[in-house]
């Protein structure tokens, strides 16, 4: 008898989490092994339960899930990862990937894409929503080109300072320029690096070498 695939589903809408469970458990080769609504209990469900795949979310409230990918991984090596990631959010595909994910669906991914997602995925190959992969392609010259390269020297000053905690006014204050002149380079940060707030900056900016953590 094959062996099923082992299943654990993640999703903050309760709603969505037993349309999954009901969904996937019609599909011979697959075990939904269980289920969780927030980040800590999926660190639970993986505890608990011994899963191949973990299809989870790209927001919680009680933590970051990028945190709590290093979590699932740091407690079971071998689950393959899934992210639910809204259509736009792909900006948030590299820094999964980084983190080992697999798998990135989006709210256009039907239930037999899924399933497709979940076998690959479970062989160890990547999985990225068509959507989601044409996104990536259209703007995929600004993500092959260097950083260092797309930021200006003050834009540069303007990243470090924000990575080391500055706001507006003291950023401005160090750097002799206008609060408005701040917000605007901040802007193009956000801009030319596909990124959403302050965290995303400051997590940027230590990941590729331009402060310390």
């Amino acid at each position: 008898m094959e062996q099923k695939i082992r299943i654990g589903i993640s999703n903050r809408y309760r709603l969505l989490n037993q349309s999954l469970e009901t969904r996937l458990a019609s599909v011979s080769h697959l075990q939904v092994a269980g289920t969780a609504g927030q980040g800590r209990q999926v660190l639970e469900l993986v505890r608990d339960k011994p899963l191949d795949v973990l299809l989870f979310d790209a927001d919680y409230d009680d933590m970051d899930s990028l945190d709590l990918v290093r979590e699932v991984v740091a407690l079971n090596k071998k689950v393959a990862l899934m992210v639910f990631l809204l259509d736009d959010c792909w900006q948030m595909v590299d820094h999964f990937r980084r983190e080992g994910v697999k798998g990135f669906l989006s709210s256009q991914t039907g239930v037999d894409d899924l399933v497709k997602a979940i076998g690959q995925v479970h062989e160890n190959k990547v999985y990225l929503a068509e959507n989601l992969a044409q996104e990536l392609f259209q703007r995929w010259g600004s993500l092959v080109t260097p950083p260092d390269k797309r930021l200006t020297k003050r834009e540069v000053q303007v990243l470090k300072l924000i990575a080391n905690g500055s706001n507006t006014q003291e950023t401005a204050q160090k750097l002799h320029i206008a609060n408005k002149t701040v917000d605007s380079h901040r802007a193009n940060l956000l801009r030319k690096l596909a990124l959403r707030n302050k965290v995303e900056l400051a997590l940027y900016a230590v990941r590729n070498g331009f402060v310390r953590a």
